[in-house]
């Protein structure tokens, strides 16, 4: 998984794969699961996506504030929409 390869499995405490969940991105639906398991509404989260048709569409749609992460430089931001290109910047949003 992802998570694994980026290191940030630990500090995780909720992981919903769509493909167990017979839903996918960019449905609104595994968006709306994810955020119903964190106890909290769509509306208070943030999504950090690397992927615009699938996440930052899926999140948008869901209610979520997307947050799009470009680790390589390879797609434009689309507009309207924050970005980062490291995870230490998404910590820094929230101090």
């Amino acid at each position: 998984l992802k998570l694994d390869s980026v290191g940030i499995r630990p500090w995780v405490d909720v992981v919903l794969v769509g493909g167990t969940e017979d839903v996918h991105k960019p449905k609104a639906e595994v968006f709306r699961r994810a955020a119903q398991r964190l106890c909290v509404s769509p509306e208070n989260c943030v999504y950090v996506g690397d992927y615009p048709p699938n996440d930052i569409v899926g999140a948008q749609s869901a209610g979520m504030t997307p947050l799009y992460i470009d680790v390589h430089g390879h797609r434009e931001c689309p507009e309207g929409v924050d970005e980062i290109t490291a995870l230490p910047q998404l910590l820094e949003r929230f101090n």
